[in-house]
């Protein structure tokens, strides 16, 4: 019986991590970006105004308005150095309808 691969599936995140690798070189598993995960610590970027107006209408999904714990975000699947890219491979919360809300 064939193995079944799902969004968990330990071989195929090897697979993905050996494909980047292969063409892009330097790739790091489960790193670290260091970006704070509330609002106010992206307040003087170019990208405020953008997160602001996704996270209200996040509180106005949710229909409460304090949701963040962390003070970082969450470690990225993999990080690939040049081009500066994240991949998020293994969960299906980035495929859920509060990541659609913009």
């Amino acid at each position: 019986m064939a193995k079944r691969h799902n969004q968990r599936c330990s071989s195929c995140k090897s697979m993905i991590f050996e494909l980047l690798e292969a063409i892009y070189g330097k790739v790091e598993k489960e790193y670290n970006l260091r970006l704070p995960s509330k609002l106010d610590g992206y307040l003087c970027t170019s990208g405020y105004d953008d997160l602001a107006k996704i996270y209200s209408n996040l509180q106005n999904y949710r229909g409460y308005k304090d949701f963040i714990r962390k003070k970082t975000l969450s470690n990225v699947d993999f990080f690939v150095h040049s081009p500066k890219m994240i991949v998020e491979f293994d969960e299906s919360q980035h495929f859920t309808i509060p990541k659609q809300i913009w």
